[in-house]
């Protein structure tokens, strides 16, 4: 797999409008690892795409402090292309953000930016060498009582260098994976549970692999297709991402 997720990025800087592509492909081990049965590129990866086009050298060069009202409309498959499209308000602070694949709409939200010095291409690089190589981020899962509430380490691989930043992206999945676990015992029988929204995710400061993060998540509504969680990041008692996402109870026998 690439280094970076993300190819021929470009920007208009009197538009301030963006566009790259985004494909994996179905033979990367993490998405086997990500959704076992249910081969479809993990919703934060395309978050991540986003973001990468927003900090990289070819695109806005800003730093992006939060996601919001991101849904995933679509299941999009490791061999679609998709295309990016990113519209820059500096005024308002903001980037609308469109997926598609073949046209159709599968992904939108809005981040949240600010003014940054950018990374180098090595240094992203550098930053994306091994995260997305494997998806299971959790260690000392636990639930909680009462009921509903959890909390998890995540898990650092030994062999990533423990100076470097964790993307904010990455945490998230960690969260999100925290609450697939949450949400087993109100699954239906051979259903799975999949992010389908983000309605929120926060900034709120750094991280890096040698820090210990907690991830604690708290189921707020639970119904028959599906669940609203909201999950914290911490290094020590410092938040680093919050987040509102909701799950959806989807079959096992379902082919995307």
């Amino acid at each position: 797999m690439n280094d970076l997720l993300i190819e021929n990025s470009t920007c208009n800087p009197v538009t301030q409008e963006l566009h790259a592509t985004l494909q994996c492909r179905p033979s990367d081990l993490y998405l086997k690892q990500h959704f076992p049965g249910f081969p479809v590129m993990p919703g934060v990866l395309l978050m991540e795409g986003f973001r990468q086009l927003l900090t990289s050298n070819g695109g806005a060069q800003c730093s992006v402090d939060g996601f919001d009202r991101f849904r995933f409309r679509e299941f999009v498959r490791p061999d679609d292309e998709v295309e990016l499209n990113v519209s820059v308000s500096r005024e308002r602070q903001v980037a609308d953000c469109v997926g598609l694949v073949g046209g159709r709409r599968v992904i939108q939200g809005s981040c949240r930016i600010s003014e940054c010095e950018s990374l180098t291409n090595r240094e992203y690089r550098d930053v994306l060498r091994s995260e997305l190589t494997s998806w299971q981020w959790l260690s000392h899962y636990e639930e909680l009582t009462p009921a509903g509430c959890s909390t998890a380490i995540f898990n650092s691989p030994s062999q990533f260098d423990c100076s470097r930043h964790i993307p904010p992206t990455i945490l998230i999945e960690g969260i999100a994976q925290s609450g697939v676990r949450l949400v087993e015992q109100f699954c239906p029988p051979d259903h799975i549970s999949a992010l389908v929204k983000v309605t929120y995710a926060n900034v709120e400061s750094v991280a890096s692999y040698r820090d210990t993060i907690s991830l604690d998540v708290v189921a707020v509504g639970v119904q028959h297709d599906g669940a609203i969680l909201r999950g914290v990041a911490r290094r020590s008692e410092q938040v680093v991402v919050s987040v509102e996402f909701m799950l959806a109870f989807a079959s096992r026998r379902r082919r995307v």
